[in-house]
Parts: C-alpha cells; structure tokens; sequence
C-alpha cells in the first residue's frame, strides 16, 4: 500500500514539474520574441512606411528595457524627421536632449549628427551653421578626425552660401589636403565627399571650369583604390566588402562623369568634350538609374539631346503625378521651354515660361508656410493617434491611480506642512524676483530706447533718411544692421507676424546674402528671426505694463507673434515669467 503511495505521489510530482517547466519556457519564448521584435532598429526600419507603428515600438522597447531613456528618445527623433513634415518635432526632442548635462560625448555627437541632417534637409543655412560647428568640436574632443574633416568641408559649403566664400573655400580645401592621397578607405572616402561639396559650391558660384580639375581628382582615387583595393582596406564601418566594392566605384565615378559633362556643356567650345564625358556617364550602372538619369537631365538638355530628355521627362511626371511643388519641377519645365524652342514651339514654350516663372514665384513665398501647416497637421494627427492608443491603456491604470491616492493623501499632508514652513521664504524670493525683474526691465528699456530699438512710450518714430539701392549697398554690415534695426522698429515692422526676410530682400532690393550678413556679421543677433523676437518681447512688457486691460493673446497678436502659446514661451525663456505672472508682479 504504502508502495503504491510513493509512485502515485512521484508520477503527480513529475506532472507538475512538466507543467512549471512548460509554462516557463512559454514565458521565456514570449519574452524573446517581445526582445527580437520592440528594438530601435525595427522602429527606424518601418520609420517611413508606418511611423505611428515605429512610435508604438520604440514605446515597448523602452517599457521592455530593450533601450535606454535617452537613445528611445533619440530614436523618436529619428521618427519624426524619417517622416519628413514632422522635422520640427524631430528639433525640439533633439534640442531637449542637449540640454541635459550629463551627455556623453558620443551622445552629444549622435544629437547634433541629427540636427545636421534636419537643417539640410530645410536648406536652413543659419541653422546648418550652428550645429555643424558645435558637431565639428565634439568631433575634435572624442578624436574623430575623419567626421571632423567632413563636417569643416559641411561648414565651409554654408559659410560660401552665406556669402563668406574665401573663409568657406580655405576650410572646404584644408579638410581635402588633409584626407587626399592618404592611402586609407576612410580617408578616401571623406574626401571624395568633401570634393562633392566643393563641386556644388563651385556651381552654386557660377565658376564651372574649376569643377573640372576636382572632378578628375575623384576618378583618380577611385581608379587608384580599384586597383589597390587591399591597400585601402582599414576595416573601417563604410568599408564595402570585395562583392560590393564595384559598386561602390560604380556609384562615385557615375557622378564624377556627370560632374565633367555637365561643366563642360556650360563652358565654350567644349560641347565635344561633354559628349564624351556624357557617354562615359551612361555606361556606369548608376547612369542608367532613375536617380542617374534625372541628374544628367539638364546636361542633355545643354547638349540638345532633346528627344532622350523629353522621353525621361514624361516618365519624371508620371512618377510624380500631383506632386509638382517643388524645385525639380521647376527645372524640368524650364528645360522643356527650351526644347519647346529649340523645336519651334513657341506658343508652347512660352507656356512652359511662365509656369515656370509662377512655380518659381510660388515656391519662394509659401514654401516655408506650407511646410509650417503641414508639420502642425501631421502632428495633431500623431497627437491623435497616441491619445486613442493611451485610452487602450487607461483602463489597466484605474486599478494603480486608486492605490496611488491613498500614498498622495499622505505626501499631501505632509507638504502641507512642508509648504507651511517654506511659506516666508518663498515670500521674500518673489519679492527679491519682483524687484529684479523691475529693475532689469526698467534697464532694457532705458538702453534700446536710447539705442533706437523701440520708438520711446510716445510711440512717435524716429526719423530716418531712406536709403537707396546704391547707398545701402555701399554701408558696412554693421551700418546696414543699424539701418535695418531702424527702418523695423521705428515702422513697428515687428509687429506685423508676417514680416520676414523676403519682405526685406522685396523692399529694400537686398540680397539674401546680404541681409544676412548684416545680422551674422553686424550685430549680436544670430538672424533676423532673433533680432524680432527680442524687439518683440521688450515692447510686449510696455504693453502688459501700461495697458492692464488688454489680454496676454492680444498683447501677443500685438506685438507680431504667431501665436498666444510662442508669445508665452519665448517670454518665459527670457524673463522666467509667464507673461500673466509677469502682469501680476507689476501691480
């Protein structure tokens, strides 16, 4: 009996150990699967296609421990400038991230690599300026000498854009003698990429001929390194294994020949030249893709292969379909119009002129606008789409906020207490507050208004020869920032939102170059944008000051601002006030 009651008790025993067992290699199974699929790499992956999923996985990764607060945060950044309207968001996260004080230096370089990318991708020089000089110190600290190198040719192609064209060239040509002819993969490839750039500020100037010697030195590297491959192998990351080394060539001497045939059909008798260069071009592999063909266009319009040209043109808008605001389009009308010409269509080019002028036209005045409307669409729809997403969650929160509250009951009562031996203390800060801000307002006001930043509380402006074209051409740019900062604040320009540097480049027939020199150069303002939103702020405390009655939105929409929401936190980040609470310590 006793026999039959150990191997009854043993075989239940095994049953259950089978089962925990069982039950435990589900859970482990679960928890790798979870592992394998919520990981940054997927969410970057699925980024463009479906960024809403992306989110939700760079979520669950965090949740899961699979990444860090900060590299999740990082990769929602990612997120949002993959999906191209939302770069702004991508820039405040990115911006965010900065701010904390304890980035390591690789950290600090992933940000700013990003910001890079966002003010390329907006053409927002100003802003590439910025953060491609702070990217190029961290660079130097952490001994990336390679990216550093890059980054100095980044910087020296803004700076020509911006009208610094020796200091821009001098940096653009130290970074390639410091990376030519080094026998390494990585050295060869930084300065093939700083070559490229030095060939588009080379266009960009108008200056042709000097493209030629810059592209024939990028077929030289690459012709050397085809056939001393193992010499250039440094096992570095961007390093192509032996299948795709081809490729790789294939790729930079493509665009090499595009660059020679493309100069050469610009310059004077050297149309047989460009042919040649232009045949080279459709023999490489990348010639004959669609990103290929679409960049050699324009040579082929420059040597009247007009039938090859058009052809592509039609397969460009078929791809396209509706989506013609932008600057391809424009090109491509304008290089029909010459066809149109060329063929005796002028009825026809005639049309494509004037499209292309009304192209133009359109793209430099709303272009900005629109994006500005989209990203603010696409973000309320993100907000949208999170909001359903957390009401999925809310349910299994109610269980946790009801015993939360009995512990917030007690932290209450004891910061009652807290709050009630801090009471004096806080006092004494905000009247010390009240004080400092009196003073330092008191201050900004006396000094720009014997500067001539705001027209004094008489509201009677200043008078001010106007000057023409010549004349202002022909002041430094610290005179023209004044001129300028004169011809704004005594017309109260700046309270207008819609001011902006078109409006100026319109009005005073300046050059973008121009004026923005005369903010970077001639004063201690970064950019107009800058110099208004500080104008702005200062006359917005006149107003909460001597107009009690008006509302904080009115004194916003008073002062220029866009909306109530960027009046109060541009105000907050310069006097640590709200514009309400600054109102009240006023009384």
């Amino acid at each position: 009996m006793k026999a039959s009651i150990q191997i009854i008790t043993i075989c239940v025993s095994a049953l259950l150990l089978a089962a925990c067992s069982h039950n435990s290699n589900k859970e482990d199974n679960a928890k790798s699967v979870a592992a394998s699929r919520y990981t940054l790499e997927n969410a970057i992956q699925i980024s463009i296609s479906d960024p809403e999923q992306a989110l939700m996985i760079v979520d669950s990764a965090e949740m899961l421990g699979n990444a860090s607060a900060f590299y999740a945060e990082l990769t929602r950044a990612k997120v949002y400038y993959h999906g191209e309207s939302l770069s702004s968001e991508a820039q405040s996260i990115c911006q965010k991230l900065l701010e904390k004080k304890d980035l390591s230096l690789e950290q600090q370089a992933d940000v700013l690599s990003l910001l890079v990318a966002i003010a390329n991708g907006r053409q927002d020089d100003e802003m590439l300026l910025k953060y491609s000089t702070q990217y190029l110190e961290i660079c130097r600290l952490s001994g990336d000498n390679i990216e550093m190198f890059v980054t100095q040719a980044n910087i020296g192609e803004v700076l020509i854009r911006l009208g610094r064209t020796e200091e821009g060239f001098e940096k653009i040509d130290d970074a390639i003698n410091q990376l030519y002819r080094v026998h390494k993969f990585s050295e060869m490839d930084a300065c093939i990429r700083c070559l490229k750039r030095k060939i588009r500020s080379l266009e960009w100037m108008g200056r042709m001929e000097e493209i030629i010697p810059v592209a024939q030195s990028i077929l030289e590297m690459l012709q050397d390194f085809a056939d001393n491959p193992s010499v250039y192998n440094d096992l570095s990351p961007r390093m192509p294994d032996e299948e795709m080394i081809p490729v790789y060539i294939d790729y930079y001497t493509g665009q090499a020949y595009g660059f020679l045939a493309y100069s050469y059909a610009t310059l004077p008798d050297s149309q047989a030249q460009a042919r040649h260069y232009c045949q080279l071009y459709e023999q490489t592999d990348y010639g004959n893709s669609f990103d290929g063909r679409k960049l050699i266009s324009s040579t082929w319009c420059k040597l009247g292969y007009y039938p090859k040209m058009l052809t592509f043109y039609d397969e460009l808008e078929a791809k396209w379909g509706d989506d013609t605001m932008h600057h391809d389009y424009a090109i491509l009308l304008y290089n029909r119009a010459i066809a149109a010409q060329h063929y005796g269509h002028l009825e026809q080019c005639i049309d494509y002129l004037n499209r292309y002028a009304s192209l133009n036209n359109e793209l430099n005045k709303s272009e900005r606008t629109a994006a500005a409307q989209e990203y603010a669409a696409r973000f309320r729809e993100q907000e949208h789409l999170m909001a359903l997403e957390q009401e999925k969650h809310l349910s299994h929160r109610n269980a946790i906020i009801a015993g939360a509250m009995t512990i917030i009951a007690v932290l209450v009562a004891f910061f009652a207490m807290y709050l009630n031996i801090q009471a004096r203390s806080i006092r004494r800060k905000n009247a010390a507050l009240k004080k400092e801000i009196t003073d330092r307002i008191a201050f900004e006001k006396k000094y720009l208004t014997a500067e001539g930043h705001l027209a004094g509380d008489t509201g009677k402006p200043t008078v001010q020869k106007e000057l023409t074209p010549a004349e202002l051409a022909a002041l430094s740019d610290k005179e023209l920032f004044n001129y300028l900062r004169h011809y704004i604040v005594d017309n109260k320009l700046f309270t207008d939102s819609r001011i902006d540097r078109q409006y100026l480049m319109d009005h005073l027939h300046l050059s973008k170059d121009r004026l923005g020199a005369a903010f970077a150069q001639g004063s201690e303002y970064n950019s107009l944008t800058a110099f208004l939103n500080e104008v702005r702020l200062i006359y917005s405390t006149q107003l909460l000051t001597n107009q009690p009655e008006m509302s904080v939105a009115d004194v916003a929409t008073a002062c220029g601002f866009t909306s109530n929401s960027l009046y109060t936190r541009n105000f907050k980040k310069r006097y640590a006030l709200t514009p309400s609470e600054f109102r009240k310590k006023q009384k």
